[in-house]
């Protein structure tokens, strides 16, 4: 059976709406905490990125705004939102982020969407991978060195992966005829499972492509 093209329209026009509130940033200047729990305040009001553990609000003269989330490594859980963001078939995440080098060999930046995750090796790369079915990825690495600020771009559309880490731009592309199977979940900042990050984050935003 044929839609009406009015229905088809504003189904189109929904979900072109959608896509606009997409756009999320979390300002850690204004973030609050105290013994190791963190909650930083998000663009909307909807989606505070809560720490349980591991996690502090510090002076950081490199900081945007003199500010920074500085995780140590202890922390037992990600920090996530409270509920679930949109799935994004196309994505734009940008951050401010000093690694300290230090930690497990792998750990996890940012992670979510059951297909985007931001992860920094002790080796000193920075790694943005893009999961797709039958549990294979595709990956774009950029070097980054440790106990600097850095501007990080990470950028996934029609099949193509974009990561720039202050002038170093790296890009890969998945397999012809494979896409991803986007989710809408919550998102998890600073671990993943044993990966737990080692540094500080000054700025975060996701956005819909």
């Amino acid at each position: 059976m044929k839609l009406p093209r009015l229905l088809l329209a504003s189904s189109a026009c929904l979900a072109l709406a959608t896509a606009a509130l997409a756009d999320y940033t979390w300002d850690f200047s204004q973030a609050t905490g105290s013994n190791g729990a963190v909650d930083a305040p998000e663009s909307t009001g909807v989606h505070t990125l809560a720490f349980a553990s591991g996690a502090q609000i510090a002076a950081d003269a490199g900081a945007p705004k003199g500010q920074a989330l500085v995780l140590d490594g202890t922390q037992k859980d990600p920090g996530q939102t409270p509920r679930a963001l949109e799935a994004f078939p196309g994505v734009e995440i940008k951050l401010k982020l000093k690694p300290a080098g230090t930690g497990p060999d792998r750990q996890t930046v940012v992670g979510f969407g059951n297909a985007y995750e931001i992860r920094y090796t002790t080796k000193g790369v920075l790694e943005f991978i893009v999961f797709h079915p039958e549990k294979k990825f595709t990956i774009a690495q950029v070097k980054v060195p440790a106990n600097q600020w850095v501007d990080v771009k990470a950028t996934y559309q029609g099949g193509k992966l974009v990561l720039t880490a202050g002038k170093n731009t790296k890009e890969a592309t998945l397999p012809a005829g494979i896409d991803i199977e986007a989710k809408g979940t919550r998102l998890r900042v600073g671990r993943q499972g044993d990966r737990a990050f080692v540094g500080a984050i000054a700025e975060l935003s996701i956005k819909a492509l």
